[in-house]
């Protein structure tokens, strides 16, 4: 109707009007998708960098937190941490460029995070490219001064699970060295966290294909199983035979926990399953009975400060369960959740703590160094990670 509007009052005038608004609204052929994909790059590139860029003291201390190599990862997704330019690039030569960009430009909250993942699995579709995935991922948490890095992935029927197993473990042998490396360089060691997916492993034999899988790879860096994916699909009996399997063969479990409301029952039998570890736990700080019970229990619970504001499940940084939970004497851990989708590293993640909840650098080291605790790699390991960590801050 503006349009119209526009040409009938206007005449000759108001077609070029009516065309340039055309295109001002995402018309206009080739010139007008030219126009997208750069207005598409600005406002990514401006998300990118907004923070940081406001706030050049966080800057400053995370990479403060990255050169003094502290770091200890427990909660990250392989392909949360895609390098977008290689993401960028292997959406390019499958026909996805356009997707791509406008995962680049939309929102990140919870459930539109599960459709960007969708994106990734699309584009990070072969054993080669899940491979320099995973290796690029490890490299970047080393530059960002990680000591040991957990990254979970769910084996895909797309690539084959067994395969997609074997080339995630390339990837990590070919940045870390064998099984992943054991810290005894100095460098990063890093394992792998075999996820269930609650939508793709539908039924009870999926998932226990994936732990038949994490128990065949133990020798080969897989340490642990986790159970991820849309908290509103599948329920729990589905799955607890098989992590209780897991964690008869010595595997590490650790449960996405409490990410929406009205879960309270799952939640709860999440934490009768004394699970090694939890994820998230937004909404269970926020039920009086829930909270008693995960106290009480103990268990260490994995923290993504920037993730859980950007999906909108906490209204801000101050208002993070971080400080309650940490308050009670909880166990705890800072860890980035996905750094591509939610545009952050590990080193950013401890400065946004520390200057959110007023800990100085000797607490956030020491914070990381506990985390040691709850990894699930063998003591060789733990004891030469933080002989790397003292040694790097003595």
């Amino acid at each position: 109707e503006e349009v119209g509007r526009d040409v009938g009052a206007g005449g000759v005038g108001g077609g070029v009007r009516a065309r340039r608004l055309m295109a001002n609204r995402g018309g206009g052929g080739a010139r007008g998708r030219r126009r997208r994909r750069r207005r598409a790059r600005r406002r990514a590139t401006a998300r990118m960098r907004s923070d940081d860029a406001k706030n050049d003291a966080r800057a400053r201390r995370a990479a403060a937190f990255a050169r003094a190599r502290c770091g200890v990862e427990l909660h990250a997704h392989v392909n949360g941490c895609v390098r977008e330019d290689t993401l960028l690039e292997l959406a390019a030569a499958r026909g996805l460029e356009r997707e791509c960009e406008r995962a680049l430009a939309s929102d990140r909250d919870l459930l539109a995070c599960f459709e960007i993942f969708k994106l990734v699995h699309a584009c990070v579709d072969d054993a080669a490219a899940l491979r320099r995935v995973t290796r690029e991922v490890c490299e970047d948490f080393a530059r960002d001064g990680a000591r040991y890095l957990e990254l979970r992935t769910t084996p895909k029927e797309q690539i084959g699970k067994e395969r997609y197993v074997e080339a995630v473990l390339s990837g990590l042998e070919d940045a870390c060295g064998r099984c992943g490396g054991d810290g005894a360089d100095g460098e990063l060691a890093a394992r792998i966290i075999l996820s269930v997916d609650r939508a793709r492993d539908d039924d009870a034999s999926k998932a226990m294909e994936t732990i038949d899988l994490a128990i065949k790879y133990k020798e080969r860096g897989v340490v642990g199983v986790d159970l991820s994916g849309s908290p509103v699909v599948g329920h729990w009996d589905r799955y607890v035979a098989a992590f209780e399997k897991a964690r008869a063969h010595g595997l590490g479990t650790s449960l996405h926990n409490g990410e929406v409301a009205n879960t309270e029952a799952e939640q709860r039998a999440f934490i009768a399953f004394r699970p090694d570890r939890l994820g998230h736990c937004v909404y269970t700080v926020r039920d009086e009975s829930l909270l008693r019970d995960l106290l009480a229990s103990k268990i260490p619970v994995e923290l993504c400060l920037t993730s859980n504001v950007k999906t909108r499940s906490c209204a801000g940084f101050a208002e993070h369960h971080f400080a309650k939970l940490r308050s009670a004497g909880h166990p705890i851990c800072l860890c980035t959740d996905d750094t591509w989708v939610f545009q952050t590293s590990l080193s950013r993640e401890y400065a946004i703590a520390a200057e959110t909840f007023g800990l100085t650098d000797d607490e956030i080291r020491d914070m990381s160094t506990r985390a040691m605790d709850f990894a699930f790699c063998d003591e060789d390991v733990k004891l030469n990670v933080l002989a790397n960590i003292r040694n790097s801050t003595s």
